[in-house]
């Protein structure tokens, strides 16, 4: 089975940001069905709290399949999974 995630085996990039005191992930990108969503779903797991922007994100399954992901990951963690509608907003949200 292939790993889709950034985190490959949770171990390289988790070490490196917590060496630079980093807790707070932005996720883009393309496939937001596959490596965005495993890539969240991993950072979700190893304690990090992930902003999901919106516009910056396209699934391979259309608008739809991104509203199943979306709800999906907001229903298992609803404290450290974040949706964020416009980019003009990421900077205020670690203030």
């Amino acid at each position: 089975m292939e790993n889709y995630s950034a985190f490959k085996d949770d171990s390289e990039l988790d070490h490196y940001l917590n060496s630079l005191g980093i807790r707070n992930l932005f996720c883009v990108g393309l496939a937001g069905d596959y490596c965005v969503k495993a890539t969240a779903e991993s950072a979700l797991r190893l304690g990090y709290r992930v902003f999901w922007v919106r516009p910056g994100i396209r699934s391979v399954s259309g608008e739809e399949g991104q509203a199943a992901q979306e709800s999906s990951l907001l229903g298992c963690w609803p404290r450290s999974f974040v949706l964020v509608d416009e980019v003009s907003l990421v900077s205020g949200l670690l203030s």
